[in-house]
Order: structure tokens, then C-alpha cells, then sequence
């Protein structure tokens, strides 16, 4: 973790440099996190609702793009926020 640390010049940006391996390092976790739930949920659902290939696919497909859209509308929530709701419409 120090040579990943000590990449660039400067051990006055350390802090910042580890706020973003280790918020890299936490994206990663969530989406295999995420993948790991709608699987076992799926195991779950399919004797329960007695779903075949199809549904279970489609079921699984709604859970992924829900949770891509869910970030992408909370991402435009932060950035309009931060940058203001005239300028985040044009991004």
C-alpha cells in the first residue's frame, strides 16, 4: 500500500491519495456486494414463485438497471448540488 502511496510526488497529498484508493477499493466491494444479494435473492425467489429461466432473468435484469439508474439519479442529485440545477442540466 506505501508504493501506491508514494506514486506520485509530494507527501503533502497522501490523504487525498488514499481517500481515493480507498473509495476505489469500496466501488468495487459494492458492486460485487450488489451481484452477491440479487444472486442469492434469486435462488430464493425462484422455488417460491416457482419462476422459470425467462422470469428469473428478468427479474435479475430489473434489479441491475434499478440499481444503475438509482445511482445515476442520486450522482445527478449530488451534482446538481454542488454545481447548481442550470448548469447540471447541460452536463
Amino acid at each position: 500500500m506505501s508504493d501506491m502511496l508514494s506514486l506520485s510526488e509530494g507527501e503533502g497529498k497522501r490523504g487525498f491519495r488514499l481517500k481515493i484508493i480507498l473509495l476505489g477499493g469500496a466501488g468495487v466491494f459494492l458492486d460485487g456486494y450488489d451481484l452477491f444479494i440479487v444472486s442469492i435473492a434469486l435462488i430464493l425467489l425462484k422455488p417460491y414463485f416457482r419462476l422459470g429461466s425467462f422470469e428469473l432473468s428478468m427479474v435479475g435484469s430489473a434489479a441491475l438497471i434499478g440499481a444503475t439508474l438509482g445511482a445515476r439519479w442520486c450522482l445527478g442529485i449530488l451534482l446538481t448540488s454542488w454545481v447548481g440545477r442550470h448548469s447540471s442540466f447541460w452536463t
